[in-house]
């Protein structure tokens, strides 16, 4: 939101309401006792303070995001969405089309997800990421 000079000293700059929180996603392999040992970083996700759900970005689909839900009925449980806009031909209007694309699970410090077309172990990493230089600006 932008404020005017009378009600904010830094007048003309963006003031975010909310912080985002960074958490990595790795790929790796998970034990019995729900430790990871994490191999490759493969993305990063987006979390707003008070949120529940999480941006998604996977460096090999840098162009797609998708968005990490939880469940209404099962909290620990989530669904990975895709969102799709586009203009319907006919009415020139642009439609929204939410394809699922995945499931995910909490377990402990992890959240494990299941993309349906990747067949590897990917695990989003529950604890802040270190900030990345390259996403400040």
């Amino acid at each position: 939101m932008y404020q005017d000079q009378d009600t904010n000293e830094h007048a003309g700059q963006f003031v975010s309401p909310r912080r985002w929180r960074h958490f990595d996603i790795f790929t790796g392999q998970m034990d019995q006792h729900y430790a990871v040992k994490c191999k490759n970083a493969v993305g990063i996700a987006f979390q707003r303070e008070g949120s529940h759900a999480f941006r998604i970005k996977l460096w090999m689909f840098g162009d797609v995001g998708y968005i990490l839900q939880p469940l209404r009925d099962a909290p620990y449980r989530f669904s990975i969405f895709n969102l799709e806009e586009r203009e319907d031909r006919a009415t020139k209007v642009m439609k929204t089309y939410w394809r699922t694309v995945g499931d995910g699970e909490w377990l402990g410090d992890v959240i494990s997800l299941q993309f349906h077309l990747i067949h590897e172990n990917l695990f989003l990493i529950l604890k802040p990421a270190e900030k990345d230089p390259a996403l400040a600006a």
